[in-house]
């Protein structure tokens, strides 16, 4: 179910992106992020922008956080949450996911985040030591 799910949300964020103008090119993170951006391996997140926070969903099945067990539960989708401030030219904040154990206690994972850059129309995330560079699409 959510594998569709997720399948639908891609297909509907692609094609909103295709309907609409090409936004205009970043010069910081001060700017208004919001849209549909793609990984370099083709993956999409929608990034909502709601001035001095944003939060950015995957819109393809979330994996478990790097070094998790697979037998260790059911992981929820993915979430990151960043906060923006004034003073700081990049967005800190968290990337969370829900663990469901077989006994049925509910964990939330959580590990740093950072979107560092914002130029032209891609923004670097930094999600513990991994790093990933997002391009928005039109």
């Amino acid at each position: 179910m959510f594998v569709r799910l997720a399948a639908l949300l891609s297909t509907c964020a692609t094609c909103a992106a295709a309907c609409s103008a090409a936004p205009p090119a970043l010069e910081s993170c001060a700017q208004p992020l919001g849209g549909v951006w793609q990984d370099g391996d083709g993956r999409q997140y929608h990034l909502l922008d709601q001035g001095p926070t944003l939060e950015l969903y995957p819109i393809f099945p979330s994996p478990p956080p790097p070094g998790a067990s697979t037998t260790a539960g059911v992981y929820s989708a993915l979430v990151y949450d960043f906060t923006r401030h004034p003073s700081d030219p990049e967005l800190t904040g968290e990337r969370s996911q829900w663990l469901t154990t077989p006994t049925g206690d509910r964990l939330r994972l959580k590990m740093p985040a950072r979107i560092r850059s914002c130029r032209d129309q891609s923004l670097a995330l930094l999600t513990g030591s991994e790093s990933s560079d997002l391009s928005r699409l039109r």
